[in-house]
């Protein structure tokens, strides 16, 4: 990643407003409905073209696709990864999570009226290999595309990390988790080349590398901490999420021809509310103490 003497490079974390009729076409999609997908990747292009072309009038230096291309940054590997399938249904973990405990009113909600509260549940069934290239190289072209004509510092483009593939697809194929899991990384691997192939930067999203005290009410501030800590009395074998996380991310992003102004970037979502937030302090630096792309 670029660095700056002279002032602080601009960005953001890669996520922005999909436009309505772009929605409501994804949404159809995965409900199973037809779609005209022509008049999809020709609205997908179109909007790309806008949505580079805004961030770098607003004046952001580092920007990306908005990732218009994905329906979202967790499902979007369900049509990028061969092995998957549909396997029952996932309840909505953030119901029993710290948040709704604090905000019940408002998650009572949610459980009925959010497209989140009943979703299609994905397992791994059979080898996992990455079949995403044409779908990929698509959202790259329409990304070259938008830049044409532009000045801009970087561009990145997100990703999903092995970690949260892990966490929403079940393992039903491979024998131990720490099989399942490489089995990810070197699928991701694909991508992530890919990307850095063209000349991008790759954004690996791990969001809930922090979130997991969110999700588990029981868990206290000084325990995400001390999860967060590499090497912090773990060892290779070690078991804990955070870990995991990172042992995961570490293996997908191996052997990739990095160049010295361009190494991984990694969204680590610190998400809470008032009453429910766990605090910055001493999270960030035990969470970067285990990034090592050449481990």
């Amino acid at each position: 990643m670029l660095k700056s003497s002279d002032r602080i490079l601009t960005s953001h974390a890669g996520s922005l407003p999909r436009p309505a009729d772009i929605l409501q076409m994804i949404r159809a999609k995965a409900r199973g409905e037809p779609v005209d997908e022509k008049k999809l990747a020709a609205r997908v292009k179109e909007a790309v073209t806008e949505v580079v072309r805004k961030q770098a009038d607003v004046g952001l230096d580092v920007i990306d696709d908005g990732e218009f291309g994905k329906p979202s940054f967790v499902t979007y590997v369900r049509d990028r990864l061969g092995g998957l399938e549909a396997h029952g249904v996932r309840p909505n973990a953030w119901l029993s999570s710290r948040e709704a405990i604090t905000f019940p009113d408002y998650y009572k909600a949610q459980e009925s009226a959010s497209p989140r509260a009943r979703q299609v549940q994905m397992a791994c069934t059979s080898p996992l290999t990455y079949k995403g290239q044409a779908a990929l190289k698509a959202e790259l072209d329409n990304l070259k595309a938008a830049l044409k004509g532009l000045e801009v510092v970087d561009v990145f483009v997100p990703c999903i990390s092995p970690a949260n593939i892990e966490d929403w697809n079940e393992n039903k194929y491979y024998e131990t988790n720490d099989q399942y899991l490489f089995a990810i990384a070197d699928a991701m691997n694909v991508e992530y080349r890919a990307i850095v192939d063209a000349g991008f930067l790759v954004q690996v999203d791990d969001p809930r590398l922090v979130s997991y005290y969110l999700m588990d009410p029981s868990m206290s501030v000084e325990a995400i901490r001390a999860m967060s800590a590499y090497g912090a009395g773990e060892s290779n074998t070690s078991t804990s999420k955070p870990f995991r996380s990172r042992k995961g991310m570490n293996r997908s992003v191996a052997s990739i021809g990095w160049r010295p102004d361009q190494p991984p970037r990694t969204q680590i979502e610190r998400r809470g509310r008032v009453g429910s937030d766990p605090g910055l302090e001493g999270v960030c630096t035990r969470v970067t103490s285990g990034w090592s792309p050449q481990r």
